[in-house]
């Protein structure tokens, strides 16, 4: 195939072999962690999936704060979900808390107000917190994808990709002792497995 490609005048045509650590950097950009990718690409198309450059990646990673992470972040354009969505949605709570919770991604009410768990889900989550003597104040409240699928679709390999390096600096900089994922993507994305939630429990 790789030859076939260069016939046709795919001259940068080329195999990309990697296993992906979380501070593994390709072009700058830093991946995901214990994924192994093999595919064959063109590299203007890799060019183009990166087009944020190193730049973009030094900012974030260099944040000290949540509030370097967002500005370093706010005009992310890395995958298409940067022309669909309102607001990006980082986290919202103590950025200190000992507790820190995960869901999926912002739905509709995230995505304009730029906050987590504010719809149904947000309210359900303030009573369970409210019945262990918690209030949204002393936690830590992220989602996997920083900005809304179209139609709340589930968060497709590439916007994981994408997103899961600044989940992982936003727990380096929180520091919780207790993550608490909410639903199947975000367990399977912290665990690093292709096992659902319900045969975990």
């Amino acid at each position: 195939m790789l030859r076939r490609l260069r016939k046709q005048g795919h001259k940068e045509a080329s195999f990309r072999i990697r296993f992906q650590e979380r501070k593994s950097v390709l072009r700058g950009v830093p991946f995901f962690r214990r994924v192994l990718l093999v595919r064959l690409v063109l590299l203007d198309e890799l060019r183009q999936l990166l087009s944020l450059g190193g730049a973009m990646a030094e900012e974030w990673e260099a944040a000290s704060t949540i509030a370097e992470l967002y500005e370093a972040i706010k005009d992310c354009g890395r995958c298409p979900l940067g022309d669909t969505r309102t607001n990006l949605v980082l986290g919202t709570g103590d950025e200190q808390a000992e507790i820190m919770f995960v869901g999926e991604a912002p739905g509709f009410h995230e995505d304009r107000q730029g906050i987590p768990f504010v719809g149904p889900a947000g309210q359900l989550l303030d009573q369970l917190l409210g019945s262990i003597g918690l209030e949204r104040s002393q936690v830590y409240i992220a989602n996997t994808l920083k900005c809304r699928p179209p139609e709340n679709r589930d968060p497709q390999p590439q916007e994981l990709a994408t997103c899961t390096p600044f989940l992982f600096k936003q727990i380096e900089l929180i520091g919780p002792r207790i993550i608490c994922t909410l639903g199947n993507h975000a367990t399977k994305t912290l665990l690093v497995t292709n096992t659902g939630i319900t045969q975990l429990h």
